[in-house]
């Protein structure tokens, strides 16, 4: 996917960053990776798709809540405004 965001270009969310080389990529091509969190969700398993992404360390994190989307807006509103204003 590396390629295809080199080839398109612009501002790109990919929603799976697991491996890193993934998170390579990501650094690579000036992105920013984000963690979402839920503390009901402690872990997704035991497979290295799921224990390498735990030893990275995110330019932001998100805390999820089940069923509360109205906060997870305001978290990735407030996000993108931090970035917006290392922009300008």
């Amino acid at each position: 996917w590396k390629a295809k965001v080199e080839e398109v270009g612009g501002n790109i969310v990919t929603d799976d960053v697991r491996f890193f080389n993934e998170l390579s990529a990501v650094g690579d091509t000036d992105g920013v990776l984000i963690r979402v969190t839920r503390s009901d969700i402690t872990t997704g398993g035991t497979h290295a798709s799921e224990t390498e992404q735990e030893k990275f360390i995110e330019d932001f994190t998100i805390e999820g809540v089940k069923g509360e989307h109205a906060s997870l807006y305001k978290q990735v509103d407030s996000i993108i405004n931090t970035l917006k204003s290392n922009i300008d």
